[in-house]
């Protein structure tokens, strides 16, 4: 666990893996706008890449600091919370209630993609994870090879973790069509998606407003 101070610390820190060998950076969720854009200005003095799973800061901010890509797509992107504050994480509980008053045609969040795009900010998808998030996904017949391959416990917690999925997400059809439209919207304007197969990243994460994670995949 490793905490950083301020905008100074997170360039030393991304300074320092940088002259390890890192060479992309990942920022998470409560890292601040002065600490992103110190992260953003470091790695790219080294012509190295920065993406972000954001909260604390909008998709808005994080494009005009010079962020290389963000991850997960609306889902992650805050400032369309009522009363979001600077800096600040909203609830998650706040963050859906937001969504599902999204209109993806409307001004703000075509404001929004094409600022990305003219930006030159690619967008990671990760459809695959939102995909358990939803009742009977993935088909069960594709699973029963690898579900054979687990121990019947962990058989049995998936499948119980399913069922429980079909029971909460049957009112999840129009945040997950609204995040289709989005990525439709996103892609006719020429937006870019990108998978998630990047080696070495080194992750910033904020937590708890305070602590900072240092993790390598």
């Amino acid at each position: 666990m490793h905490e950083l101070s301020g905008p100074d610390e997170a360039r030393k820190t991304v300074e320092y893996w940088a002259d390890e060998g890192v060479t992309s950076f990942k920022a998470y969720t409560h890292i601040t706008h002065a600490e992103l854009k110190a992260a953003i200005d470091a790695a790219h003095a080294r012509r190295l890449k920065v993406t972000g799973h954001l909260c604390s800061v909008g998709f808005h901010e994080a494009a005009a600091l010079g962020i290389d890509n963000l991850e997960h797509g609306l889902l992650e992107d805050t400032e369309f919370v009522p009363e979001k504050k600077p800096d600040v994480c909203p609830s998650w509980e706040a963050n859906h209630a937001a969504l599902d008053q999204l209109d993806i045609e409307s001004a703000p969040i075509q404001h929004m993609i094409h600022d990305l795009v003219q930006h030159h900010v690619a967008v990671t998808s990760t459809l695959p994870v939102f995909e358990c998030g939803v009742a009977y996904r993935p088909p069960l017949d594709r699973l029963y090879r690898t579900i054979d391959l687990l121990a019947s416990e962990a058989a049995l917690d998936y499948r119980n973790a399913r069922s429980s999925t079909a029971a909460w997400s049957t009112d999840k059809a129009g945040e997950e069509l609204r995040k289709e439209r989005f990525w439709r919207t996103f892609g006719a304007n020429l937006g870019v998606r990108t998978r998630t197969k990047i080696p070495r990243f080194c992750h910033l994460q904020h937590r708890d407003k305070e602590a900072t994670d240092l993790l390598f995949l």
